[in-house]
């Protein structure tokens, strides 16, 4: 309903001229509208605001990450394993936080405390859990859990760990009372819940590293499903639970959306995601399977996660306030079209959220 530039897209809201297809806007997607919704690409899912050039170093950042773990897993090298599965994606984090220049649109003392909280809320947790956790991840390979062990190690405990991922958001954004765009919100939340899985994955093998290099003659096959589990299906739903938390924490929705966006029905939404995640994972993890039924299961919940985070992310960006400016022009980060300033580019489509401020503000013209 307003006055927008011509163009393949709406300046404002985003939709594509002439398309029928509905406000969600499934075949571009917002972040990156070259690629559709529903593809779990793993790149612009968790690294959303990445410049198009950096996506394929990050996107082999990933591969060599997720390879390095599977080779040591192969070559039975068990130290190598933990250290990849605790530090691979919380490095690939810490260069997207570089790459994005956070430090000029999010205060540093905010990223410090989610940080640091998670760190602690991690290691805490897996003292706390870590004993019955452990018991469980034998029980399922040697036999059947009870009715109550399997409720309280495949639910309640990934419960647990589900509301201590999401904490660290929570404790900075009740400090936080500014008016953030979305996607800082889910660079708080990724960051506290990278720190928190990678804390706690460290404490809770830590015990391994005294069995040296080779793990003690732990099978391969057993080494190369705790590296898929602990170095990639773990950091990887981690870091989506953590963003799609702190995205309804920071989302404000503009005049024209829904209902369903209104700040308690988001953040109430988020929970149940993060704690469906954790207990599906959990339930996986105690269930007396063989391996491979059992990799077979908990990668598939990952997709599952990292897609959900997609359909969030333009779900927020999409219907999210946004600041228009009258006569501002700027280059397109996406499609490098010099273009109007307002929530989305006329060319492309891609949500002009989706890149820093810093960024924004060096492409002014």
């Amino acid at each position: 309903g307003k006055d927008v530039p011509d163009g393949n897209f709406c300046a404002s809201c985003g939709v594509r001229a002439g398309s029928t297809e509905g406000r969600l806007r499934l075949s571009a997607y917002a972040a990156a509208p070259r690629e559709r919704v529903l593809r779990p690409w793993v790149t612009t899912s968790l690294f959303p605001q990445l410049p198009r050039r950096a996506r394929p170093v990050f996107r082999a950042g990933l591969v060599l990450v997720t390879t390095a773990a599977a080779g040591f897993a192969l070559l039975g090298w068990q130290v190598p394993v933990l250290a990849t599965s605790v530090v691979g994606l919380p490095v690939l984090l810490a260069v997207y936080l570089r790459e994005i220049n956070i430090r000029r649109s999010l205060p540093g003392r905010y990223l410090a405390l989610a940080a640091v909280s998670a760190l602690g809320l991690g290691v805490g947790w897996a003292l706390i859990a870590g004993p019955i956790v452990v018991d469980a991840y034998y029980d399922e390979i040697g036999g059947q859990l009870g009715v109550a062990e399997l409720l309280l190690c495949g639910v309640a405990i990934p419960m647990t760990f589900a509301l201590v991922l999401v904490a660290p958001a929570a404790l900075v954004r009740a400090l936080d009372r500014s008016g953030r765009e979305s996607l800082e919100g889910f660079t708080v939340g990724a960051v506290g819940s990278t720190v928190v899985n990678a804390a706690a994955t460290a404490t809770l093998l830590a015990p391994q590293v005294a069995m040296g290099v080779s793990g003690g003659g732990q099978p391969v096959h057993s080494l190369l499903a705790q590296a898929m589990v602990e170095g990639v299906a773990w950091p990887l739903g981690s870091v989506a639970i953590g963003g799609v938390f702190g995205i309804a924490l920071w989302f404000t929705p503009n005049d024209n959306a829904p209902r369903r966006h209104r700040r308690t029905t988001v953040v109430l939404a988020a929970l149940i995601g993060a704690s469906a995640f954790s207990i599906a994972m959990g339930l996986v993890d105690v269930a007396p399977i063989p391996m491979s039924v059992y990799l077979a299961l908990q990668l598939p919940i990952t997709l599952v996660a990292v897609l959900a985070v997609r359909i969030v992310i333009t779900d927020a960006l999409l219907n999210e306030a946004t600041d228009d400016t009258d006569g501002d022009r700027l280059r397109c980060a996406e499609c490098d079209h010099i273009v109007v300033s307002m929530g989305f580019c006329s060319e492309c489509g891609v949500a002009l959220g989706a890149s820093s401020r810093t960024s924004r503000a060096a492409r002014q013209v």
